[in-house]
């Protein structure tokens, strides 16, 4: 199969490097690099799961985007006749309970098809029982163009829209206990605070999944989905424990930049994460994950020594309990 890989990447120009310093109770995140390439690539690696297996109708691209590295996708072939959606999901390893705030974040585009109908991709949730409970559905067709909110009971336009062939950081809040979320494209709100779901079962979450919904089943478009940095996090999933401070990034006279900060007390590990842009953030650096703090630490420090083309990069580093 032979993807058009002529999506552009959104940027943001600046001319300084800015860290941020957060804290994060990861459940799961992937940026795919380190998934085979091909057809069929996605299923069956690092626990996802999906149907239409052996269709290429998902996989993995190793550089759909110049810049990006891996991504996933999911469409661009005709499934088997009478398809009338595909989906991919990784199951948590542990469900989320009603008590918890879940973040979800993807980078995300849409290529439009270019033969075939319009159709509709969306991110769904999934309760521990594999029950539907909420999606962001993001529609092609011009009929109901735009992003619709589905709560298990009614889609409802969110009067937002999006463009194709862009791609945006996708970023769902959802409060189980209060089922209530939130959503934005890039830091624009979707919708904020709506009842997350009307359907009447458990509100845990089990699972998120990129799905394919084929409005013609007997014309489904060559239109496709490219996910990438999928993440899910529990928010203030713990007590709060003083945040800690970034004391310095500098530029050494070698020329790789040094970033230093004063880690809390106790045994969290770190990540420096990279940007090129401010949105999409990698977590590539060659020994820069998981970083092991120690009790006897003032201070720690990370070098980055790769090159980069562009101008300006930006820099930030995730505590993990």
């Amino acid at each position: 199969m032979s993807i058009d890989h002529s999506m552009t990447l959104r940027l943001f120009v600046g001319l300084l490097c800015s860290v941020i310093s957060t804290f994060a109770s990861e459940l799961y995140s992937t940026d795919f690099s380190d998934f085979p390439v091909g057809e069929d690539q996605l299923v069956g690696h690092d626990g996802w799961e999906g149907t239409n297996i052996g269709q290429g109708v998902h996989g993995i691209d190793a550089e759909a985007i110049a810049g990006i590295g891996q991504s996933a996708y999911l469409g661009a072939a005709p499934p088997s006749p009478g398809t009338e959606a595909v989906s991919v999901f990784r199951p948590l390893a542990s469900p989320v309970t009603s008590e918890a705030v879940v973040e979800f974040q993807t980078v995300f585009g849409i290529a439009a098809s270019t033969q075939g109908g319009e159709d509709i991709f969306t991110f769904t949730f999934y309760n521990a029982d594999d029950d539907y409970l909420a999606a962001i559905q993001f529609d092609t067709t011009l009929l109901d163009y735009g992003i619709w909110q589905d709560d298990g009971s009614e889609a409802v336009h969110t009067g937002e829209s999006f463009e194709m062939d862009v791609l945006y950081l996708l970023t769902v809040t959802i409060d189980l206990s209060a089922n209530r979320w939130s959503a934005d494209l890039d830091g624009l709100p979707i919708f904020t605070d709506a009842d997350f779901t009307r359907s009447d079962v458990d509100k845990t979450l089990g699972s998120v999944a990129a799905e394919w919904i084929l409005v013609d089943v007997n014309n489904p478009g060559d239109n496709w989905l490219l996910f990438d940095d999928w993440s899910l996090e529990l928010v203030n999933a713990s007590p709060p424990i003083p945040p800690f401070a970034i004391s310095s990034i500098a530029r050494l006279p070698t020329g790789e930049t040094q970033i230093t900060w004063e880690p809390v007390e106790g045994t969290a590990t770190y990540r420096v994460q990279h940007s090129e842009d401010g949105i999409l953030w990698r977590s590539d650096l060659p020994g820069a994950d998981r970083i092991p703090g120690t009790d006897s630490e003032t201070s720690m420090s990370f070098v980055d020594e790769t090159v980069s083309n562009r101008s300006v990069r930006f820099y930030r580093v995730q505590r993990f309990e």
